[in-house]
């Protein structure tokens, strides 16, 4: 199973935020193993489907830790100069 990251700030209503959710979604259910990274919870969100893993951190460290664990194929990076710049 190809092992995806998804990385974007928040889920809280946007543009980029539907786009990375529908892509997270999407490959989620067509079996792929798909973690998506944020820096925050916001009250209003797209919703993900149970086949995505989020994860909420904005610590460095933790976020290399898992990505070293998780070994992804594929990085996909929406909007996120927060994420890049940890």
């Amino acid at each position: 199973m190809n092992k995806i990251c998804v990385f974007i700030p928040s889920l809280e209503y946007g543009g980029a935020e539907r786009v990375a959710s529908y892509i997270a979604n999407y490959l989620g259910d067509k079996n792929y193993e798909v973690t998506l990274f944020t820096t925050r919870k916001s009250e209003k969100e797209y919703i993900l489907s149970d086949n995505v893993h989020r994860i909420i951190s904005n610590n460095k460290n933790e976020i290399y830790r898992i990505l070293k664990e998780l070994k992804p194929e594929i990085a996909i990076v929406v909007f996120a100069p927060q994420i890049i710049s940890l």
